[in-house]
């Protein structure tokens, strides 16, 4: 890895060195049908197959198309509040041997009107050929990429602290293999974290704003894994009230077991213990979760196997990730990663072939959810 710029903003950078024709498979041909996908994904899709990607408003999203056919011809559409964005025309590429991959930028200014560029979905549809779809979105406090099997990385800022997770996707079902390479403006050199993951368990590490990480590569030697990074938005030192719900971030990597359940328990949550805020009546996700008591709802979008919902409640991020973990292992969720940090939460929950993936980030007297429902 070249050596990094110091001091640098969150800005995305990521190394490709030729990245292999492989990815996740939806069936052994790729994706014929209508099917959605959660960021950050690679998925393969064959003709007559149409990939729905949600992605966040407020981070710049980067699409990739890779052709694995002779000829393959595809149609990308900018959505949004579930209609095709006002303005926009869907755009079609023929790709060949030659010219065989193409890219498409979305979300680079963030005005919120209703003539804005800002999309909330990409539309992959394919006319011809077989093709492989990625999706990496990158934001001042959050960056989500695909890692197909390379070594793929990012400046950091190193004011503040990071927690890097890698989720195995092994496409046939066994481990992921590989190093994480780090930069810090503390020492010369990289420092070289190996990690072997199990598909779709996370492990995660910590690292403090002491260390001033200023550049993380991952490394990939066997299978292929969904990258995020977090960094928080006060980097101030720990204050005394913050010690107990950072306690449980350490500077070492953990495994966040997210095993599944087969069996689906029914019956009601008993109340949170952690905070004052309870289930109302109200669900969402499929009626697979309770919103908390006082949310404001501020989208919802998809439906069946994939949906996801953005809420706005009076509550700090670790009383969200703390009675969304407790409320829905009652209900037959196994937790997976859980981490709280200052301003920022985020929780995994699997069951069966499903798994929910919620953010939590204050601000002032609110916090903001962006919680997501996926379905294999």
């Amino acid at each position: 890895m070249k050596t990094m710029p110091k001091r640098v903003s969150f800005a995305f950078f990521v190394l490709i060195l030729w990245p292999a024709l492989w990815t996740v498979e939806a069936s052994p041909g790729g994706l014929t049908t209508a099917a959605t996908a959660e960021v950050p994904c690679s998925v393969k899709i064959s003709a007559g197959g149409e990939l729905r990607v949600p992605i966040d408003t407020d981070r710049k999203a980067a699409l990739e198309i890779r052709n694995a056919a002779d000829e393959s011809v595809v149609t990308v559409a900018e959505y949004r509040n579930g209609r095709q964005r006002k303005g926009s025309q869907p755009e079609t590429a023929t790709l060949d041997r030659n010219e065989y991959r193409k890219e498409w930028r979305f979300n680079k200014f963030f005005e919120q009107t209703p003539e804005s560029t800002v999309v909330d979905e990409i539309r992959i549809y394919v006319k011809k050929g077989t093709v492989y779809a990625e999706v990496a979105q990158t934001g001042d406090h959050r960056i989500d990429f695909y890692n197909t099997g390379y070594q793929r990385g990012t400046n950091v800022d190193p004011r503040l602290s990071i927690a890097v997770c890698v989720t195995g996707d092994n496409p046939s079902g066994g481990q992921t293999s590989g190093s994480l390479l780090l930069e810090s403006e503390t020492w010369t050199g990289q420092k070289k974290v190996p990690f072997t993951v199990e598909k779709d368990k996370t492990q995660s590490w910590h690292y403090p704003a002491e260390e001033k990480i200023s550049g993380v590569e991952v490394d990939i030697l066997k299978g292929q894994a969904r990258i995020s990074l977090f960094q928080p938005s006060d980097y101030r030192k720990t204050k005394p009230a913050e010690t107990k719900a950072r306690a449980a971030l350490q500077p070492t990597s953990k495994t966040a077991t997210a095993a599944t359940d087969k069996t689906r328990v029914k019956h009601n949550p008993k109340p949170s213990r952690t905070t004052a805020k309870s289930a109302s009546r109200d669900m969402i996700l499929n009626d697979e979760a309770p919103l908390m008591d006082g949310a404001r709802i501020i989208k919802q979008m998809g439906q069946g196997a994939t949906c996801r919902v953005d809420f706005e409640i009076a509550a700090t991020p670790d009383e969200v990730i703390n009675f969304y973990k407790e409320t829905m292992s009652d209900r037959g969720w196994q937790p997976g990663m859980a981490m709280i940090h200052g301003p920022m939460g985020v929780l995994q929950l699997s069951r069966a072939n499903s798994q929910i993936t919620l953010h939590a980030t204050g601000g002032g007297q609110k916090t903001m959810v962006k919680a997501a429902l996926t379905t294999r």
